[in-house]
């Protein structure tokens, strides 16, 4: 209610009620302590784009039955690579190291990930024509990949960061480092 005596609608009484229902459960469980060691260690490492997507061809890189399909649209894509020619901040792929085979899961960025497969090789996959960029600033509208590659004569440098969680765990984060420039 409100300081004029006018009642509330069902939908704010239910959230109402939703809070106070929650707030009720938080305070009569006791206060657990969980204790869980762990030693977190991470390092840096810059590969090429060329050897990031070699990765994924070879197998090294997968992608999990539980991760949704692709689902980017060429404008979409094209924007996430304009981002990173204009170097926009982005974020990571995230992978898993599986212990008993050494390939790397993909847990998070999957269609970021793709996408980066798919312009470097320069065919957009979803609809199996040239990747050719749409819907981004003019200086890249409609180059195909093979051209923006040889205009801006780029080198896409990729760090990797592991975090050792434990001797049977480990987490892999990908960002794009920086794109070096050829031609000035």
């Amino acid at each position: 209610m409100s300081d004029e005596g006018q009642t509330i609608t069902r939908q704010e009484q239910e959230t109402i009620q939703e809070e106070n229902l929650i707030e009720n459960i938080l305070e009569e469980e006791p206060d657990e302590k969980i204790i869980f060691r762990y030693s977190i260690t991470s390092y840096g490492a810059d590969y090429t784009l060329d050897s990031l997507v070699r990765r994924i061809q070879d197998g090294s890189i997968y992608v999990p039955s539980f991760q949704r399909a692709y689902v980017w649209k060429i404008q979409d894509a094209s924007r996430f690579i304009e981002s990173l020619l204009l170097g926009l901040p982005v974020p990571g792929i995230f992978l898993s190291n599986e212990q008993d085979t050494q390939k790397l899961l993909v847990i998070d960025g999957l269609q970021r990930l793709r996408t980066l497969q798919y312009f470097y090789e320069g065919i957009f996959a979803p609809a199996k024509k040239e990747f050719a960029l749409k819907d981004v600033n003019s200086n890249f509208e409609g180059l195909p990949t093979s051209l923006c590659h040889q205009n801006i004569g780029a080198v896409w440098m990729i760090r990797y960061y592991t975090l050792r969680l434990s001797s049977k765990m480990s987490l892999l984060m990908i960002t794009v480092a920086s794109i070096r420039f050829l031609n000035g």
